[in-house]
């Protein structure tokens, strides 16, 4: 085999060579980067310490607040629990998810769009366009959040533009004044409906409330009394009507957005936080420092009896200090108006009489316009300023206590407040009411004679004894049965005179001193400003 000739080996001498000084200057030479690649190494540079800050100091806020109670003490992650614990709470989360994962789908659709406009076209200041892209997708969402809560939440610069009749829940105790009728209601409702499918809650309600007023909604099960008061705290929006509070319609403001407080009947408070804790919920965002708030807390558990109980939790305290605790949680942001929905119907006998006389103090040292739903008749008639009766969704009276026992408009606000006697009669051509074999005296009234009416009168107005010998409308009756009850005997009498039975109330001396018993004769008198007359046949 022959050797290949010099000048066949000398291009491949000369290719390596080339190849092996190529790589030499490759490695020597260094490229600068152009003003392009510049710029948009320093966009990303900032857009990643932007997105690193944005994320870390709201996520560190938001934790560091999250474990610290009203006064700023740690108390580990249970706040959190709290939070979620509360409906409301969760059902906002729940629509913050639902919201996050609608604008994450449009998001991603609009930037797969922009981009593949971006890589398949030709344009000035593309590079421009390429960084804005990248600002809305390297930008926690919580930034430009908080961003917008200090410029349009209760304390931001411009709140007034889009929220400019908040009430300030950062203000002290009033003092107690006395409702003012010339003054412009706190409360004003007007055609109020609510219905539920083919029920009819409320029908067409109308009523004012006045400043300082304490107001007892108050009827049967099933009257509408519960409904309306959602309904003003806008937990149960109406279907029709207005709502208006210190001469701002409310009817469709959130519930985070309307003056209140509210007790529920089972009180609601959080069985893992401690009393203090519970009092101060309402008051993490009331604007007030954490010296402030402390001090309020104090303030409001010495007011309502419980200065010493702060430490505890819900299950170490009685039924009656439970209330209480609902009570200062509820006063504690100052509201303008306070809700009590049945506030004392769980507790014990002794103790709800002994809270109805502390309602009632505090609500006329504070001068909190109040409204309290109850179906008890002597809660409603021992605490409130005026009363309205409610039945089958509709008002049948509102007034006084005094009044409203003593005058009932209807038959069925008669009956409601305690027992009463319903007397079958007829009108007389002299006005006289005509009933059984006996003719009595009653007020005046515009019944024409002849027209079938009955004659009303409670137990504890019929006159007996001594007293009913000289009275007018006086009868005879004979005791068919007789119930002890402490100072009186209620007693049920055979009246002949009127062909049925009357119940009566004797005092307990004068059932002993006449030794008294079942099957005596007693003399009883009924008042003539003690009857009431209504057509017969009206609903009771």
């Amino acid at each position: 085999m022959q050797a290949p000739a010099a000048d066949e080996r000398r291009p491949m001498t000369n290719t390596a060579t080339n190849t092996a000084t190529a790589s030499a200057s490759l490695r020597r030479v260094r490229i600068r980067p152009g003003p392009e690649d510049v710029f948009l190494r320093l966009c990303l540079a900032g857009l990643a310490l932007f997105f690193v800050v944005g994320l870390l100091l709201p996520a560190y806020t938001l934790l560091s607040k999250g474990v610290q109670d009203a006064e700023g003490n740690f108390v580990g992650l249970r706040n959190f629990v709290a939070y979620f614990a509360n409906p409301q709470v969760s059902v906002v989360f729940f629509n913050s998810l639902r919201i996050s994962l609608v604008a994450t789908l449009l998001t991603l659709t609009l930037t797969a769009v922009y981009a593949f406009a971006l890589t398949h076209s030709r344009m000035p200041g593309q590079m421009f366009f390429r960084a804005v892209a990248l600002v809305p997708l390297l930008t926690p969402s919580l930034l430009p959040g908080i961003a917008l809560i200090y410029l349009f939440g209760n304390k931001g610069f411009f709140r007034d533009m889009l929220m400019p009749n908040l009430p300030d829940q950062t203000q002290g105790t009033t003092a107690a004044t006395e409702p003012d009728a010339n003054a412009a209601p706190a409360l004003r409702i007007r055609g109020l409906r609510k219905t539920f499918g083919p029920f009819v809650a409320l029908d067409d309600i109308d009523l004012d409330v006045a400043r300082g007023e304490f107001i007892c909604f108050l009827g049967p099960s099933g009257c509408g009394k519960t409904t309306l008061l959602r309904a003003i705290a806008g937990l149960d929006p109406q279907d029709r009507g207005i709502i208006e509070q210190n001469g701002e319609d409310i009817s469709t403001r959130p519930v985070t957005r309307r003056d209140f407080g509210i007790v529920f009947q089972s009180y609601a408070l959080f069985p893992n936080l401690t009393v203090r804790r519970n009092v101060g919920y309402g008051l993490h965002h009331s604007g007030l420092s954490r010296r402030g708030r402390r001090d309020r807390i104090a303030e409001l558990l010495e007011m309502v009896g419980l200065a010493d109980q702060g430490r505890k939790y819900p299950a170490q305290l009685s039924g009656g200090q439970q209330q209480r605790v609902a009570l200062a949680r509820a006063l504690a942001p100052s509201p303008g108006l306070l809700l009590l929905d049945e506030p004392l119907s769980a507790l014990d006998a002794r103790v709800r009489l002994h809270l109805r006389r502390e309602l009632r103090d505090l609500q006329q040292k504070l001068g909190v316009t109040t409204i309290m739903v109850t179906h008890d008749q002597d809660e409603a008639l021992a605490t409130a300023d005026r009363i309205v009766v409610m039945r089958r969704g509709r008002i049948e009276q509102t007034g006084r206590p005094e009044d409203v026992f003593s005058n009932p408009a209807t038959p069925f606000v008669a009956s409601f407040f305690g027992a009463m006697n319903f007397i079958s009669a007829n009108v007389s051509a002299d006005g006289t009411i005509t009933a059984g074999e006996g003719s009595f005296t009653v007020p005046q009234h515009e019944f024409p004679a002849g027209a079938e009416v009955s004659l009303c009168i409670r137990p504890s107005d019929i006159v007996t004894g001594p007293p009913a010998q000289a009275a007018q409308n006086r009868l005879r009756g004979k005791i068919v049965s007789a119930l002890f009850r402490g100072t009186f005997h209620h007693v049920v009498l055979d009246c002949p005179v009127l062909g049925q039975t009357l119940e009566a109330e004797i005092s307990s001396d004068h059932w002993g001193r006449h030794e008294l018993t079942p099957g005596t004769e007693a003399m009883i008198a009924l008042p003539q400003d003690k009857l009431h007359l209504f057509a017969r046949g009206a609903e009771t």
